[in-house]
């Protein structure tokens, strides 16, 4: 039991990269549809296209939902009133788990009017330090070389933001990092799952000598 940017997860696929807490914020679930979820009708307000100029990604719009569409990972339905996402899960187990924990999930609490962030993260005495920036910028291998050095890691991809008595709490995703297999081999750490083309790494604590 486990979950992501302070909420628990109870989930019908297997998840492995869930934190133990805090997971103060309520449930959401999520269900194996054993329907067409993309025979509804709906607007397309996202496509996102290869290098070979097909669609990978597409996000479209219901009366009360959001359906989406991934050529690796299959397709999903998004009710984020409920709190409730139904997926038909293709191809890779890790590649449908960081689909749904940094996009799917993502998009939900968006949907429910959160500050979601597209940003890397780590912990410090301080607080927290956020890395934005667009895909492929160095906002990951950051915050795994940060977390070599002892800075938990909060976030890989993205990072919630909320305010609660005048404070601005940051709430954490998945657990671990995906990295180029050059990078994951220089930093260490285990980086043996293949996650969409990218190893997982975990850093390790630094040693103590």
């Amino acid at each position: 039991m486990g979950g992501v940017y302070g909420y628990r997860i109870d989930s019908d696929l297997p998840l492995t990269r869930l934190r133990s807490g805090p997971l103060t914020r309520g449930s959401l679930s999520v269900a194996v549809a054993h329907d067409d979820l993309l025979a509804e009708p709906a607007e397309i307000i996202s496509l996102v296209l290869g290098l070979d100029a097909d669609p990978v990604f597409a996000v479209a719009r219901t009366e009360d939902s959001l359906l989406t569409w991934c050529r690796l990972t299959g397709s999903a339905r998004i009710d984020a009133g409920a709190g409730q996402i139904f997926v038909a899960p293709e191809g890779d187990p890790e590649a449908q788990e960081d689909r749904l924990l940094n996009t799917l999930i993502a998009l939900l609490l968006a949907q429910r009017g959160e500050l979601v962030l597209h940003a890397a993260a780590v912990q410090t005495e301080r607080g927290a330090v956020i890395f934005c920036g667009p895909s492929g910028r160095g906002k990951s291998t950051l915050a795994a070389v940060l977390g070599t050095q002892g800075f938990p890691i909060l976030a890989e991809d993205v990072i919630v933001l909320t305010v609660q008595d005048g404070c601005v709490l940051a709430w954490p995703g998945p657990i671990g990092v995906r990295l180029d297999p050059a990078t994951a081999q220089t930093l260490g750490g285990s980086g043996s799952t293949v996650v969409r083309g990218k190893h997982l790494h975990v850093p390790q604590a630094p040693s103590s000598s």
